[in-house]
């Protein structure tokens, strides 16, 4: 086989190893059936190198260079039009995830796509939400051409790897119990795959 040959071969493994990384972290993602109460569907997902574009923190870098892939999922209830947003960043390892958690809420964006302003912003203090260990907990009001919206969101260090889970609505604001339990349920189907 010529060296030309053997490239081929090469770039082909390394594509269908990048794709079963990105299968392998999208399949850890909750499905619309598994969220919980609600007529959910599944409107986005996507895969993508940990470590690209904004995120080019110290820990992105070190699991970037360890191949790690990101994946999120993005839902919308039918019946009371809100939104749910899902994402797992693995990490290197336990202590780069936890290190991460308080520095990504600058660096996720929940939705690129919508065009709107930050009204008000408010980080949970850890009584509030005593289950939540390794992460914090987020309320905003945006505001944009539809209207005034509400989103809760947790980001929280679940083994090597940082978990979020956004909730947002234009009309019946998420509860946190909710928004806690959809995180329960992310975490739940990590730990058993």
């Amino acid at each position: 086989m010529s060296c030309r040959s053997m490239g081929s071969v090469r770039s082909l493994r390394s594509g269908l190893i990048g794709k079963d990384l990105r299968a392998s972290s999208v399949k850890k993602l909750l499905l619309a059936t598994e969220i919980g109460p609600g007529d959910w569907i599944q409107i986005h997902e996507s895969a993508w190198k940990t470590g690209v574009g904004r995120s080019a923190i110290e820990e992105a870098k070190r699991a970037r260079k360890a191949g790690s892939i990101s994946a999120g999922r993005i839902f919308r209830d039918n019946a009371t039009h809100r939104y749910l947003i899902l994402q797992i960043i693995p990490f290197a390892s336990p202590g780069d995830a936890i290190s991460a958690v308080p520095k990504l809420p600058g660096l996720i964006v929940p939705n690129p796509n919508t065009d709107v302003q930050l009204v008000s912003e408010r980080q949970l203090e850890v009584a509030e939400i005593p289950q939540l260990t390794d992460g914090i907990a987020i309320e905003q009001t945006t505001r944009g051409p539809r209207g005034q919206s509400s989103i809760r969101f947790i980001i929280a260090a679940v083994n090597s790897a940082a978990i979020f889970v956004s909730g947002s609505s234009m009309g019946e604001i998420w509860d946190w119990s909710e928004v806690l339990q959809v995180w329960r349920n992310q975490v739940s189907k990590i730990e058993n795959n």
